[in-house]
């Protein structure tokens, strides 16, 4: 029986796994290629912290993402499980106290938004270290009756950060065994472990993998340790460094040319010399192409930081920012499906190819929210276990309905209105002239292209004047027509106050995740008549609500009230489909159908804008 299937069931017995997977070495301690001697029980416990030969740990054999070298998998439940385990393993641990997730939370336009996280506490207990320790039969030690579980397990393995742990929620089968198939699985990484307190209590905390793109984390260009050998004038074009780390001529071997020097860039032709000491041939004070004005050329003192920097030539978003992600935050490929990003750039943002000289270190998540305010989101799914991205011009929407009477817990609708997030004129600011310059002045930049709507100021509306200013350094000046796109986008989607709705629902509809679009129908939202109002929304946030009693799922959609701004998108219709009023709620979802004189479909619903 599956999870869809008990989700369903009155009495289903709900269950809760915690699974951290820990890095192990698979060798054996005194056996090659281990070269660690020592008497019997004082050998390690094949943990990089207790390690003895820490040349040949290992960490070469592929396992989970984004861990390198093997693993143990430690596992705690809610319940006696006897399944899980394997053959010389530790058992589950039926010591899980309680677990707190939250949610990602959609926020557009500024890179990652909320991320998820989860906080699990566990109860400490005596353990005999059977399927842990590889060598206990020698220790002089026995346990239990020296430590516990918790209390040796840090100890043993101090370097935990960053390493996986999975939350694994559902149901036993009706006999009450366990199946894999009664789960779904949501992956974190850990980022704290706290305890035991004074009560036993152990707290495991843990982030999503985009954990990885923070500032302090990721950085690109990396910092560089090189610097000048010398002092050199305005006008040498021969110059001598110092690079203990090869970054300067690793990059140039990459095809990454540029370095800056205090306030001049210059590209590197060439390279000589070896290992720490390199002469490099320049061109001096220039920019790549896209830039009007080039930097000038200066003396520059001994010991100066020769800084590499990363040129982005045309690149597709969805390129760029799988680069940022993987090759640069180091999350694993396989939670970064590019190739449903493609497809969701495709559907009309193709043009969205950008390029920019990254003149000195600079935060990940910085260059992602720049990146996220021309349009598209990003957000760890953890369901899915992957990041997902989407566009504002995109609707999500899957033919799911909510309606008040049949599919929203009774008196759980609650509605708001988002005043801070409206905009009435926007003012993108391109063509960035020197990428040394300051990316929040207005001098700096060749062209501003807006996009106002005025008549959102008047008295007889708001009566107020939202501006919204974006200050691109991606944009070059030949992509005004681009620029323009962002705007109307972005003024369609807030030029009116945006309805927030908070409601909760079975677990039934938990197809219905965060970044979905919902319909939604409910006596809170009214017409001019007083009639409840179908409208379109995104859910920006999901929480599973977790008890002994099961699962409530509670969730935050964000919607626009106006007919014009709520208008559904839709692409060209083939030739095989059906008149509107007979096709499917799935296909009305993604093809535009031609409405009547009055702008309406045949069951009263809003004309379609064509993408």
């Amino acid at each position: 029986m599956s999870y869809n299937t008990l989700k369903n069931r009155s009495g289903k017995q709900p269950i809760f796994i915690l699974e951290m997977d820990l890095n192990f070495c698979k060798h054996t301690y005194g056996s090659s290629p281990c070269t660690a001697s020592g008497s019997s029980g004082s050998e390690c416990y094949n943990t990089r912290s207790t390690c003895q030969d820490v040349t040949n740990f290992d960490r070469d054999t592929p396992a989970p993402d984004p861990i390198e070298g093997t693993v143990k998998t430690y596992r705690f439940a809610n319940v006696r499980l006897d399944e899980l385990q394997g053959t010389g393993e530790a058992p589950v641990f039926p010591t899980l106290l309680s677990m707190e997730i939250t949610p990602t939370r959609l926020e557009r336009g500024t890179g990652l938004g909320i991320r998820s996280s989860v906080k699990v506490k566990v109860m400490d207990c005596p353990y005999t270290d059977v399927g842990i320790d590889p060598y206990f039969a020698d220790r002089s030690v026995k346990y239990p009756d020296n430590g516990s579980l918790w209390g040796r397990l840090i100890s043993r393995n101090r370097y935990y950060e960053g390493r996986v742990m999975r939350i694994k929620q559902g149901y036993l089968n009706e006999d009450g065994t366990y199946s894999a198939d009664n789960v779904n699985t949501r992956t974190f990484l850990i980022s704290r472990i706290a305890g035991a307190d004074s009560k036993g209590i152990v707290t495991i905390e843990g982030k999503d993998p985009l954990k990885k793109a923070d500032t302090e984390k990721a950085q690109l260009p990396a910092a560089s340790t090189a610097q000048l050998a010398a002092d050199i004038n305005n006008s040498q074009t021969s110059i001598t460094i110092v690079d203990d780390d090869d970054i300067i001529t690793t990059e140039f071997s990459a095809g990454q040319p540029w370095i800056r020097i205090d306030d001049e860039i210059m590209k590197v032709t060439a390279v000589s010399g070896s290992s720490p000491n390199y002469t490099l041939t320049v061109t001096r004070g220039t920019n790549p192409s896209i830039y009007p004005k080039n930097t000038e050329a200066d003396e520059h003192d001994e010991d100066a930081t020769v800084q590499n920097c990363y040129y982005f030539d045309n690149v597709r978003i969805d390129n760029l920012l799988y680069y940022l992600l993987n090759t640069v935050a180091g999350i694993p490929s396989s939670y970064l499906p590019l190739t449903d990003w493609a497809t969701v750039i495709d559907n009309g943002l193709q043009s969205y190819s950008f390029s920019a000289l990254i003149a000195e270190p600079t935060g990940v998540s910085t260059l992602l929210k720049e990146l996220t305010e021309y349009t598209v989101y990003i957000w760890w799914d953890e369901r899915d276990q992957e990041v997902k991205l989407d566009s504002l011009q995109t609707r999500n929407f899957n033919g799911v309905t909510f309606l008040d009477d049949r599919d929203i817990v009774k008196d759980t609708v609650n509605c708001t209105k988002d005043i801070k997030n409206r905009i009435s004129q926007i003012w993108l600011y391109i063509g960035l002239r020197s990428p040394i310059l300051e990316l929040d002045k207005i001098q700096n930049y060749q062209q501003v292209r807006a996009r106002a709507d005025l008549d959102a100021e008047t008295a007889e509306q708001y009566d107020q004047k939202q501006v919204k200013r974006i200050y691109s350094r991606w944009m070059t000046q030949g992509l005004g027509g681009v620029a323009d796109e962002i705007n109307t986008n972005l003024l369609n989607q807030y030029r009116d106050t945006q309805t927030v709705v908070t409601f909760e629902a079975d677990p039934k509809d938990d197809i219905i995740w965060t970044g979905s679009g919902v319909r939604m129908q409910t006596g809170q939202i009214q017409d001019e008549l007083g009639q409840p109002q179908q409208n379109d929304y995104t859910v920006i946030q999901t929480t599973e609500k977790l008890d002994n009693n099961g699962v409530k799922l509670k969730y935050v959609a964000a919607g626009f009230q106006g007919i014009e701004y709520l208008r559904r998108l839709g692409g060209i219709t083939p030739n095989t489909m059906l008149d509107y009023s007979a096709e499917s709620e799935a296909n009305r979802a993604v093809y535009a159908f031609i409405s009547d004189n009055n702008g309406l479909m045949s069951d009263g619903s809003d004309a379609y804008g064509v993408r």
